[in-house]
């Protein structure tokens, strides 16, 4: 608490400074002071920091070296695994004691798809595959006779090693060529015995072509090999290498949380930087020479001394110039703010800037107007409050009105015996009251059911045997609650669009519901004329109201949505003579409806 309150203290002292002298006391101590610092101490330590920096920029492009090679490295083993263990190679070793017809389609498949695989790698000499007989089949490449002693040689070498994949070299001694072959084990897929191996020999450039240009982005005079696990040459400058021992890179590949060193070849001092290729146990190392670290250390300290000065100045007059760019907008802010303060809102800032104290201006000035627009909105929201009152008092006496006519009239039509005018001022009474809120937003199925036939039965003397409504409604179905008032617009629009429109013929329309797990299925077919897909379209987009019932089918639809979620709702499906609308939606109402009455 008490530091708290002593950094409170700190703030408010330093803020009666004004933001001019805030700025300028800021840079001078920012910019000013660290640019004189930098001046006069880089020429002792930016030595150090530059051959720090060398060698951390020198292990991430060794490192992305080495990635880029396990790539390759990682891309060769795989295409030879797949095609070891392709249909055509495994039928090719199957028939390889036979030498039949089978056995040559196999193996020129084979050979096909070896060149399609390695065609384009020119480090790629040869692919060959000795079977359990010795006898050597060249998949890929030419001089297969040249090679066969060495190979078989190869083999008989490393005939206990039973990895599915592994490296050979030979050429370790200064006056060999280096050679560098991958093997694998090739197994039967259907008995999992080793059936033969498969050599792909490969060229010095394998590896030396990914480091070929390397060596300028490291450095003039850089000098970049491979060696293995244990120091032994495996691919790249031999010059440099001969000058090295392989128990002295041995003893650096085993320091811990390190990827450099310095060594010395002959009488040159070279930094030494390395990285580790996959899962090889190889390195790629590149010596980098002392001698090109220093000339490059020493010419760019006396570039940062002379650009320290340009810099000193330059940041002097920048200064100045920052200084009035913030200071002034922000005093013309402050001014209008103290007219804002006497009532003044219709007072607009001017800034032509693109900076932020142009965002304050343009949020200033939106305030103001915001200001204005809420107090009209205010007055507005008042005058439409109490006329939306009256509105909703006078809803409420007119349905009131209509209903207590219409029970009068079935009053009167009972006592004259009009059997029909009674029954109709009766339904119409029922859905009149279901529109008024007498009910419960939502209701059991069975009730809305009965609202639907007591408009069937309005409709019936009017269109009089033109059409006949069927119910297929599952007894289990009739006490589940659903959103009251779903049915009877789809059942209008079936008549007044379907089936009272039909030329020939008698109409017939079908109101069915049904449990489809935990989804309720209610569905209205007619045998109308239909609806066109892009007429379907419009209805449920709400583009295209004009000619529905009631409230609509896009009225169905979007209390359905609102109700349940988008993935519920209202669905057509239609063609000529036939026309089936269905609601779906969950058992239970969901957690959207709301269970209670308005009453008028």
């Amino acid at each position: 608490m008490l530091n708290t309150i002593k950094n409170a203290s700190f703030w408010v002292k330093l803020r009666r400074f004004s933001i001019k002298k805030r700025l300028s006391y800021s840079f001078a101590f920012l910019v000013i002071c660290p640019i004189v610092i930098i001046m006069l101490v880089t020429h002792m330590i930016f030595g150090k920091a530059m051959k720090n920096n060398l060698r951390s920029y020198s292990e991430q492009l060794m490192a992305q070296l080495a990635a880029n090679m396990a790539g390759e490295i990682n891309w060769l083993v795989d295409c030879a695994m797949e095609l070891a263990y392709s249909e055509s190679f495994q039928n090719m070793v199957q028939y390889q004691e036979k030498v039949d017809w089978d056995f040559l389609n196999n193996y020129r498949l084979v050979c096909n798809m070896s060149s399609a695989k390695f065609n384009y790698k020119n480090y790629i000499q040869q692919v060959n595959y000795i079977g359990q007989t010795d006898r050597v089949y060249t998949l890929y490449g030419n001089n297969a006779a040249i090679l066969q002693e060495n190979i078989k040689a190869i083999l008989e070498e490393t005939k206990d090693r039973m990895s599915p994949y592994f490296w050979y070299f030979t050429g370790s001694n200064e006056e060999d060529e280096p050679a560098l072959y991958l093997l694998c084990r090739v197994r039967k897929l259907t008995v999992g015995t080793v059936s033969g191996t498969m050599v792909i020999s490969l060229g010095s450039e394998f590896l030396s072509d990914f480091y070929e240009n390397m060596s300028e982005s490291l450095g003039e005079g850089t000098r970049i090999f491979t060696v293995n696990d244990t120091g032994v040459l495996v691919s790249g400058n031999r010059d440099a290498y001969r000058y090295l021992e392989p128990e002295s890179l041995s003893e650096a590949f085993r320091q811990e949380n390190s990827n450099s060193r310095n060594f010395r070849v002959q009488d040159d001092k070279y930094m030494g930087v390395w990285s580790g290729i996959g899962n090889t146990g190889w390195k790629v190392i590149a010596l980098i020479p002392y001698a090109y670290i220093n000339s490059v250390s020493n010419s760019t300290s006396i570039l940062i001394l002379c650009i320290g000065f340009v810099v000193l100045l330059l940041a002097l007059i920048i200064a100045a110039i920052l200084n009035t760019s913030i200071v002034m907008p922000l005093n013309r802010i402050l001014d209008y703010t103290l007219l804002l303060r006497q009532g003044e809102f219709r007072r607009q800032i001017v800034d032509d800037g693109e900076d932020e104290i142009r965002q304050l201006a343009d949020s200033f000035n939106c305030a103001t107007d915001e200001i204005n627009r809420l107090m009209l909105s205010v007055k507005e929201q008042s005058e439409q409050k109490a006329r939306l009152e009256f509105d909703a008092l006078q809803a409420q006496i007119n349905p009131h009105f209509l209903a207590n006519t219409l029970n009068t009239i079935s009053y009167l039509a009972q006592l004259r015996g009009m059997q029909n005018i009674e029954n109709i001022a009766k339904a119409l009474t029922n859905i009149l009251m279901v529109s008024m809120g007498k009910e419960s937003k939502i209701i059991p199925l069975e009730k809305e059911i009965s609202y639907v036939k007591d408009y069937l039965l309005i409709q019936s003397y009017r269109y009089t045997n033109l059409y006949q409504v069927d119910f297929d409604i599952q007894g289990e179905l009739l006490g589940y609650k659903i959103p009251k008032f779903i049915l009877q617009p789809i059942v209008e629009n079936a008549i007044v669009h379907g089936v009272s429109n039909l030329r020939d013929g008698y109409g017939h329309i079908r109101v069915s519901g049904y449990l489809c797990g935990e989804e309720i299925h209610l569905a209205v077919v007619d045998n109308g004329p239909g609806i066109p897909v892009k007429v379907q379209k419009e209805l449920l987009n709400g583009n295209r109201e004009k000619g529905m019932c009631g409230l609509g089918v896009r009225s169905v639809d979007q209390r359905l949505k609102l109700l349940f979620g988008d993935t519920y709702g209202l669905f057509i499906s239609s063609r000529s003579g036939f026309t089936k609308v269905e609601l779906i939606f969950p058992v239970e109402g969901g957690s959207g409806i709301e269970d209670s009455s308005d009453c008028g």
